[in-house]
């Protein structure tokens, strides 16, 4: 009696029509049942829902009515001595069954879920892109915003991407969007941004291997070929690959400065590449080599004439480097796939009917994941290619005598074996770094035509 007397001064306190926000169970009647301490006991097999309901009033004291699109679902189920509030929830479960009360009149309204309510928004993404945006990515092949948005998604929900304005229209219920909106945020933020210094080098392979490095002055300790591996590109095969060292900066500046030193030595290279952290750089020092022709052959109907014509088939040759940065904010590491490529044209056996040579295109190429500090240099070595050099001297005039002139001219062969090093030196850039140094270039650039302006008036004031 006492609880009863609770229960009803509860739903007396309670203002009416308060509900769940998204559901569609009544407060009032999900305590109602909870508070109950009846049991159901049936056992029915392809019953219809009003007269299941009629059941539970009878056993229950409490009064149902079923609405008219679910009065005549067929149940089945058999239940002993089941709490009221667990039967019903496990009724309405199976069945796709909500019910609301009301307590004016103390009834149950049983009934189908009504539509969700659906709303639509648009997010402009500021920092990620949609799958198919005009702007490809270069980098590793991770999953994508959409895909990470989808799973949040309820059953009910649709996700479209726009690449125009590179935007993802999302139609959910209401009540997902703030777990959406909240994973969007956490996601469509600015990436690191990578600052890569690269210098390459092409540098005789006899002075690397007699070049010694123990001395105090250099940094390093051993010789350079003790962190280099050979390899030849000879009749296709390659033997050991690249070969890659972390030094600090240094040894960087000490060996640089030691193979300047050698007269041979090319500087063939000193790009700066600022990329996104997860974005591929590309560095390539390449030649559209000839490596044989292309004849083509034409004959006009009717027996006639045959004419045709010969054209260079080309191929890219040299070295490429493909780097892929990937940045650790907190310990300021960065993570680098590198994919280093050379490749070279060497004459082969073939020939056409005219005597023209043929060359075979031989390809080295590589990956490997690294680990580096902002700063920290990575060598790259390993890209080895033999060097053919003819030289010839004469002496004007008496070279050309018949006979005679042989005595008078030169040729000497040499053949060098050339090592391609690279140095590469990755730095966090810290963001707004690179607009300051834009801005400050911008400064210099408008104060210094004034400055030559002025000392011109001046001088050809003076002249005067």
């Amino acid at each position: 009696m006492k609880k009863n007397i609770l229960v009803i001064l509860f739903l007396m306190l309670i203002p009416v029509g308060l509900s769940f926000p998204g559901d569609d169970i009544d407060i009032y009647g999900d305590y109602l049942l909870a508070s109950m301490e009846k049991t159901i006991s049936l056992d029915l097999e392809g019953a219809k829902l009003v007269d299941v309901l009629k059941l539970f009033s009878t056993q229950t004291g409490l009064n149902f009515v079923a609405a008219e699109e679910a009065r005549d679902k067929l149940i089945t189920l058999y239940m002993q001595d089941t709490p009221l509030k667990e039967a019903m929830d496990i009724i309405f479960e199976i069945n796709n069954l909500t019910y609301d009360y009301r307590p004016a009149a103390n009834i149950f309204v049983v009934k189908e879920p009504g539509n969700p309510d659906i709303e639509t928004k648009i997010y402009h993404l500021k920092n990620a892109r949609v799958t198919n945006s005009p702007i490809k990515s270069k980098g590793g092949e991770g999953m994508v915003i959409k895909d990470v948005v989808a799973n949040m998604m309820s059953s009910n929900g649709k996700l479209m991407e726009d690449p125009v304005t590179n935007s993802l229209v999302i139609r959910d219920v209401s009540s997902q969007f703030s777990q959406i909106e909240e994973l969007i945020n956490a996601l469509d933020v600015s990436c690191p941004k990578v600052m890569i210094e690269v210098e390459i080098l092409d540098v005789s392979r006899r002075f690397v291997d007699e070049l010694g490095m123990s001395n105090a002055s250099s940094g390093l300790s051993g010789t350079i070929s003790d962190i280099f591996t050979k390899f030849y590109l000879n009749q296709g095969h390659i033997l050991p690959p690249f070969r890659t060292a972390a030094i600090d900066f240094s040894s960087y500046t000490a060996a640089l400065k030691l193979l300047h030193t050698e007269a041979t030595t090319k500087i063939l290279a000193r790009p700066k590449i600022l990329t996104l952290s997860g974005e591929a750089a590309e560095i390539g020092i390449t030649t559209d080599e000839v490596v044989g022709t292309i004849r083509d052959t034409e004959t006009v109907e009717g027996g006639g004439a045959t004419t045709s014509t010969v054209t260079a088939d080309r191929a890219e040759t040299g070295v490429s480097l493909k780097v892929t940065p990937i940045v650790n904010l907190e310990t300021k590491e960065i993570t680098i796939s590198l994919e280093p490529s050379i490749k070279t044209a060497k004459a082969s056996s073939f020939s056409d009917e005219l005597g023209n040579e043929f060359n075979n295109i031989e390809e080295a190429s590589t990956k490997s994941l690294v680990k580096l500090k902002s700063g920290q240099t990575l060598l790259i070595g390993g890209l080895i290619k033999h060097q053919e050099t003819d030289s010839r001297a004469k002496i004007p005039f008496f070279s050309q005598i018949p006979f005679l002139g042989a005595f008078f001219r030169g040729k000497d062969s040499m053949d060098d074996d050339r090592e391609l090093l690279i140095f590469l030196t990755p730095h966090i850039a810290e963001e707004g770094t690179v607009l300051a140094k834009r801005e400050m270039r911008l400064r210099r650039e408008q104060i210094n035509p004034f400055r030559r302006r002025t000392i011109g008036i001046t001088l050809d004031k003076f002249s005067q």
